[in-house]
C-alpha cells in the first residue's frame, strides 16, 4: 500500500484504460404498458485478482430509441429505487441505478478482498483512507459508479450527448467524484447532498506528549480522505451545468457553505442552488421534479437573482432583485446555531421587492436565501450572510417565551420524528396543517417539531417550563422530544403525556426533570435544546405553547 496523498488526477489516472470487458449478464426483464425494466450484473473493480459483480437496474420507456439517460446514485445503505427510476422513465429518460449495498437477493456481489464495502460493514469505513485511498469505500463505490456510467454510454438506445448523473443524499460524494473525473457527464444534479465536508483535522499541537504519533498517523489519514475523497477536492473539476437541491432545515448541510463552495466549480456559472424553505433532508417529492426539469434544458441560461441588505428607517431589511417576472419569497436566520440545523423566518414583504427582517439586536450574523419560481414552475435561489453590527443601531425585537400561539407565529412547525428517516414518503404521510378546534386556531398533525429553540429570539432558562395547550379527539399518548444535539446520532429526552380526548382543550406543563433519556438521564436544562417535537398516532393540535 502508498502513503501518497493523492489528488484527484493522480487518483483516477488510466482508470479503466483499456476498457476491460464488462462480461454482461442479463438477468431480469420485466415489460409494462409504459415502461420495460431490465437487470444486468456487469464486472466492477478488480481487486487481487478478484471481480467485482455490479447490479444495475434499467428503467426506460417501452419505446426503445435514441434517448437521454440519468445514472440515479442512490444512498449507499439502500437499495435501487425503482420508484424513482420510473418516475424518469415516464418522463422519457433511460434510468438506470447501481446497488452498493452488497446484500440482499439481487445485489453487487463484492470479492472477499472488497467485503468491506457492504453496508453492514461500511459504517465502520465511511471516514477512513489508511495507506491508499483506493481501499475507502467510496472509490470502489466511485469506481463501480463510472463502470456503470461505461456500460450505459455503449448501449444503442442511450444519446451520448444526454448522459447526466442525479445523486440522492451521502451519495453526492460519488455523483461528485463520477461528474468531476468523467466528461462522458454532461450535467449532474445533487438531491439534499453536500458538496464540501468539514475538514476535522487533528490538532497536533494539543495532541498530549504521548499521543503525537498517534496524532500524527490520524492526521495524515485524514490528509489523504480530504485530498482524494471529499467532495471540495473536485469542485474545480466540475465543468458541467450544476443543481443542488436541499431542504433549509437540513440537519448535516451548512447552507452557507454549500454556497460558497458552488461558486468553486468551474462551470462558467452554470449552477444552480434550490433551497426548500423549511424542510429538511426532503421536499415533498419535488426533488426529482427539479432534477428532471434540469436535465430538460441544463445549458439554460441560469436566472439571475440577487439579494442585498439594506437598513431601512433603522430596520433591516433584504433587497430581491430578479431577471424574471416570477414569485419572490426570502426567509432569513438568526445567530450562528450550530450545528447546521437553523430556524429559518419568513420575512415580510413591504413591497417593491423590499423585505423586512426582525433582528434581537444581539445575535452576530444573520444569513438569509430567497426562494424564486417564475410564472414556468422553475426555481432558484440566492444567499447571503451579514454582521449585524455593520448596521448600526436597529430598531430590535423583544425576547419572547413563545413559540407559538394563534396571535403570534414565531416558527414554522415540519412534519419531523426524531425516530423515523426524514423521507419524501414520511413528510407525505404526515402533513402539518392549522385547524380551528372551538374557535382556537393551532398546529396540527401527527409529528409536529420546530427549530425555533436554536434562534436568538428564544432565550428559555435552565431551570424553565414547557407550557403548551392540546386538543385531541380521542384519547392517546403523545410524546414529547427534546433534542440537545442534532445530526446522525442525536441526544434525545422524551416526556409521555396523555392526551384525555373529548371536546375541550387541556393544557400540559412540563419540567426539565419530566424528559429523560432511554439510559434515565435527565434533561439538563431547556437552553440546551435545539429541536423540539411531539409526536403521536393519531391527529392531535397544538397551541399556546411556552417554554419559560
Amino acid at each position: 500500500m502508498s502513503d501518497l496523498i493523492q489528488t484527484p488526477a493522480l487518483l483516477w489516472d488510466n482508470f479503466d484504460t483499456p476498457a476491460a470487458d464488462f462480461h454482461a449478464e442479463r438477468v431480469n426483464n420485466v415489460t409494462d404498458t409504459k415502461t420495460e425494466t431490465v437487470s444486468f450484473f456487469i464486472d466492477g473493480r478488480t481487486d487481487d485478482n478478484a471481480v467485482c459483480r455490479v447490479y444495475i437496474k434499467t428503467v426506460m420507456p417501452s419505446r426503445t430509441e435514441y434517448m437521454p439517460s440519468v445514472l440515479l446514485i442512490g444512498e449507499i445503505d439502500k437499495h435501487i429505487d425503482e420508484e424513482k427510476l420510473q418516475y424518469f422513465a415516464r418522463n422519457g429518460y433511460a434510468a438506470f441505478g447501481v446497488d452498493f449495498t452488497g446484500e440482499g437477493e439481487m445485489c453487487t456481489v463484492y470479492p472477499q478482498s472488497l467485503e468491506y464495502c457492504k453496508a453492514s460493514a461500511a459504517v465502520g469505513f465511511l471516514n477512513k483512507a489508511e495507506g491508499d485511498v483506493k481501499n475507502t469505500i467510496w472509490y470502489n463505490y466511485a469506481y463501480n459508479a463510472r463502470r456503470a456510467l461505461s456500460f450505459i454510454a455503449g448501449l444503442p438506445f442511450v444519446n451520448n450527448d444526454k448522459i447526466y448523473v442525479c445523486s440522492i443524499k451521502s451519495a453526492d460524494k460519488i455523483g461528485m467524484i463520477v461528474t468531476a473525473m468523467d466528461k462522458r457527464v454532461k450535467a449532474f444534479a445533487s438531491l439534499y447532498g453536500d458538496c464540501w465536508e468539514a475538514e476535522d483535522l487533528v490538532n497536533v499541537n494539543a495532541a498530549a506528549e504521548e499521543n503525537i504519533e498517534a496524532a500524527l498517523k490520524k492526521q495524515e489519514e485524514l490528509q489523504r480522505y480530504i485530498a482524494g475523497i471529499s467532495p471540495q477536492a473536485y469542485l474545480t473539476n466540475v465543468s458541467v451545468p450544476y443543481l443542488s437541491v436541499i431542504g433549509s432545515n437540513s440537519i448535516t448541510i451548512d447552507v452557507s457553505r454549500l454556497n460558497e463552495g458552488i461558486k468553486r466549480m468551474n462551470n462558467n456559472g452554470k449552477s444552480t442552488l434550490i433551497v426548500a424553505p423549511n424542510l429538511m433532508d426532503a421536499s415533498n417529492g419535488n426533488g426529482l421534479y427539479y432534477a428532471k426539469q434540469f436535465f430538460d434544458n441544463p445549458d439554460k441560461e441560469a436566472k439571475d437573482i440577487r439579494i442585498s441588505f439594506e437598513k431601512v428607517e433603522k430596520k433591516l431589511c433584504i433587497r430581491a432583485e430578479a431577471d424574471f417576472e416570477g414569485d419572490l419569497r426570502v426567509f432569513y436566520a438568526r445567530g450562528e446555531a450550530e450545528p447546521p440545523l437553523k430556524n429559518w423566518v419568513e420575512a415580510v414583504s413591504r413591497g417593491d421587492n423590499l423585505f423586512s427582517l426582525d433582528t434581537t439586536g444581539d445575535e452576530q450574523t444573520v444569513v438569509a436565501f430567497c426562494a424564486a419560481s417564475d410564472k414556468d414552475g422553475d426555481y432558484c435561489s440566492d444567499l447571503v450572510s451579514v454582521q449585524v453590527a455593520d448596521f448600526g443601531e436597529l430598531n430590535a425585537v423583544l425576547q419572547t417565551s413563545v413559540l407559538y400561539s394563534a396571535e403570534k407565529k414565531t416558527a414554522p412547525f415540519v412534519p419531523l420524528s426524531p425516530l423515523e428517516e426524514q423521507s419524501e414518503e414520511f413528510i407525505a404521510r404526515n402533513p402539518v396543517n392549522i385547524a380551528e378546534v372551538n374557535g382556537i386556531k393551532g398546529i396540527c398533525g401527527k409529528a409536529v417539531s420546530t427549530y425555533v429553540l436554536n434562534d436568538p429570539i428564544i432565550r428559555p432558562s435552565k431551570q424553565g417550563i414547557l407550557l403548551f395547550d392540546c386538543f385531541s379527539k380521542v384519547e392517546q399518548t403523545v410524546t414529547v422530544y427534546i433534542a440537545t444535539e442534532w445530526g446522525s446520532r442525536p441526544v434525545l429526552y422524551c416526556a409521555e403525556c396523555r392526551m384525555v380526548g373529548g371536546d375541550e382543550w387541556q393544557k400540559i406543563v412540563l419540567t426539565k426533570e419530566d424528559f429523560k433519556t432511554a439510559s434515565n438521564k435527565t434533561l439538563g436544562g431547556f437552553s440546551d435544546a435545539r429541536v423540539l417535537s411531539f409526536v403521536a398516532d393519531r391527529a392531535f393540535v397544538l397551541c399556546n405553547m411556552l417554554l419559560y
